[in-house]
């Protein structure tokens, strides 16, 4: 059975050897995580702070993969992890790359992503967000194991209500016009002069 440990157990693996790649080693280690991505589509995030503490010491960002989304492709789940690389580096470097509570990207968050291993599309609701990779042949280079992400969550299916319906449908027995109401009553079609029946 696939677990989780696996797959941030890969995802630590992938992001060393993207640090070194794209950033000579010099990204502090993160703690990588894989949460739900709630009720936002984002495929991911990074902290812009230390969210992680360690004893009384804030110690760690924390860049995640959407649990959602961790069946994607090799490219695609690459792709994620050094988009939100390219954040991490921005934080550590007083880099204000995002607004609009992190979700448009600026030109800062371009130019960083461009010179480290992506290349950036406009997007009228995100901004410089779009990220693809200007070297596709990484992939070859990074072995994904792809035993590490087999498995995604389920999006919630809403929940039935459990409530029954107050309402009760009268008919009448001459024409079949019927009315609905919300308690017992009784009622009178004016056209038939009959007394309606309640359904059943």
């Amino acid at each position: 059975m696939p677990t989780l440990g696996k797959t941030t157990f890969e995802l630590e693996r992938l992001f060393r050897l993207l640090n070194a790649e794209y950033f000579a080693d010099e990204l502090e280690r993160p703690i990588i995580t894989v949460q739900t991505s709630g009720k936002k589509p984002a495929l991911g995030w990074c902290s812009n702070d230390k969210r992680w503490k360690e004893g009384d010491k804030a110690a760690y960002y924390e860049i995640n993969l959407s649990a959602e989304y961790l069946t994607r492709s090799d490219v695609e789940i690459v792709t994620t992890l050094l988009h939100e690389m390219v954040h991490l580096y921005c934080s550590e470097h007083g880099i204000k790359d995002t607004s609009r509570s992190g979700t448009y990207h600026n030109e800062k968050y371009k130019t960083a992503a461009e010179a480290h291993g992506l290349t950036i599309t406009y997007n009228d609701k995100y901004g410089w967000h779009d990220s693809t990779l200007k070297d596709p042949a990484i992939i070859e280079k990074l072995k994904v194991n792809r035993q590490a992400f087999k498995v995604a969550r389920q999006t919630a299916q809403p929940k039935a209500s459990g409530k029954k319906s107050s309402s009760r449908k009268y008919t009448c027995p001459a024409c079949a016009i019927t009315v609905r109401a919300t308690k017992e009553v009784s009622i009178m079609c004016a056209d038939c002069m009959e007394l309606m029946t309640v359904e059943s």
